[in-house]
């Protein structure tokens, strides 16, 4: 359904979701940090170069989804479709919502192991259902999910592939900035490889159980009488 298809109801109600989406994932990314067990791939870049330099996390992801806007635009050209253009606030919205969640957090810290296994999987959680609202609404999605789009788009292999292939050579770059310039392995951890396989997981058990909203994000069929 397109948004030309949803009246301002249900089109406000979709980007209510979407933003509550938004703080769920923007509240994991800061969560997983608190963990020290390792961020998600999307995550890792951003991440380990706010180690290295002034900027925040919020705002390297930012910057990243300006750089993954850009990519789109060169891959899709004359395809690329001008709606995807909202994932430029959107992108920009999520990277305040991690820094302002990272300040809130930025007096606590994990005692144990086991505390740390908490909030990695209290982010995982939480990353899936940001995934699950961005997808159930249906209005925008974040540079990253248009990148792999796109490449779907330009190269006709699986979506799902082509976001192992991206979330690889995420982590491969987050590794080799690690080494080079910290001398050690950062932001990527078993929590990274758990995001890896568990969010999609978390997600679709979330967009198969929760049917509740969908009522509420769908105009009811007009009935038409016949005389």
């Amino acid at each position: 359904m397109t948004m030309k298809q949803l009246n301002r109801t249900h089109l406000g109600r979709r980007f209510f979701l979407l933003f509550i989406g938004l703080l769920a994932m923007a509240l994991g990314v800061a969560v997983a940090v608190k963990s020290n067990l390792g961020v998600s791939p999307i995550s890792s870049v951003p991440y380990v170069v706010s180690l290295i330099t002034d900027f925040t996390i919020g705002e390297l992801t930012i910057i990243m989804h300006f750089i993954l806007m850009a990519f789109q635009l060169v891959l899709l050209r004359r395809r690329f479709p001008k709606v995807q253009l909202l994932q430029l606030p959107v992108g920009i919205a999520f990277g305040y919502m991690i820094d302002l969640f990272m300040f809130l957090l930025s007096g606590y810290a994990a005692q144990t192991y086991a505390e740390r296994c908490g909030l990695c999987v209290f982010s995982l959680i939480l990353l899936g259902f940001g995934v699950f609202c961005e997808v159930k609404a249906d209005v925008a999605m974040l540079p990253g999910e248009g990148f792999v789009s796109a490449l779907t788009t330009v190269t006709g292999i699986h979506f799902s592939r082509n976001k192992v292939i991206v979330d690889a050579s995420l982590v491969a770059i987050s590794v080799l900035i690690s080494f080079v310039y910290c001398a050690s392995l950062q932001g990527v951890r078993e929590g990274t490889i758990a995001a890896a396989i568990a969010v999609g997981i978390i997600a679709g058990i979330f967009l198969r159980k929760v049917t509740i909203l969908d009522r509420h994000l769908v105009p009811e069929p007009v009935e038409v009488r016949t005389l």
